[in-house]
């Protein structure tokens, strides 16, 4: 009898395996978590920290803007390693990405909304500080989950659904920002409450997901057989061929 080929394995392997979960509804709830962070990240340099400053330090507005990009800069450089190492190492019940994620944005949209209120750039400086903190704690939640998540058959729409909001809320921000709420103040809580809105549905309204355990990650290969099996280490083998998933 011929052995089974390593084809007939990967088509044996597949209804089991499927789309590993990461449907059309988790890939436009994971894109409007990544649309929140997009928020956060990318309007303030783009147009609403220079209106801002314009307002309330115009004698000093080119220094001010350069001295709040290079912190915020170094911030970031300095936060999203050491908050990827904690997330990493985090154990609790509602999981590690969750925790890190939600919590990153809790972080960064409560000093967010309160900027615009502020006449003074140093308070401005300080509390753009805890935003860029909670935006690292975002970035780095965020991004494990592709790994932890995703198949590597479904990567590449994962990362489509990072990248492509991107785009959208950089103009759906300057939408509402210059055309819909046109106050200083309200700008920004806005933007603060559309932000922290956007990640609830794809961390409140899913399962808790958890990483594949090390004896299942990696297919095993049985000795004499030459076949590589997804089953578990612990199915034994029979005759010196192939496990009996095979």
């Amino acid at each position: 009898m011929s052995e089974p080929t390593d084809a007939a394995v990967r088509t044996a392997a597949a209804p089991a395996r499927a789309d590993g979960g990461i449907g059309r509804p988790w890939l436009l709830g994971y894109g409007a978590a990544w649309f929140g962070y997009w928020l956060i990240i990318l309007l303030p340099p783009q147009f609403m920290t220079p209106h801002l400053i314009g307002e309330i330090a115009p004698a000093d507005k080119v220094d001010v803007l350069s001295y709040l990009l290079i912190q915020n800069s170094v911030v970031v450089v300095v936060c999203v390693p050491v908050a990827g190492m904690l997330c990493d190492r985090t154990r609790t019940r509602f999981g590690r990405r969750r925790v890190w994620a939600l919590g990153g944005f809790a972080l960064a949209a409560v000093p967010y909304a309160l900027i615009g209120t502020t006449a003074s750039w140093p308070v401005v400086a300080g509390l753009m500080v805890v935003v860029s903190v909670g935006a690292a704690a975002v970035l780095a939640a965020l991004s494990a989950v592709i790994a932890d998540r995703v198949p590597p058959h479904r990567r590449g729409a994962a990362s489509a659904a990072m990248g492509v909001p991107q785009v959208i809320a950089l103009v759906a921000g300057m939408v509402l920002v210059t055309m819909l709420v046109t106050s200083l103040a309200s700008s920004w809580a806005a933007v603060a409450l559309l932000a922290a809105l956007s990640p609830l549905p794809f961390f409140l309204a899913r399962p808790r997901s958890r990483p594949p355990s090390a004896r299942t990650r990696r297919p095993r290969r049985w000795p004499g057989s030459g076949c590589r099996s997804p089953a578990p280490a612990s199915i034994p083998t029979t005759s010196g061929r192939c496990c009996p998933a095979c």
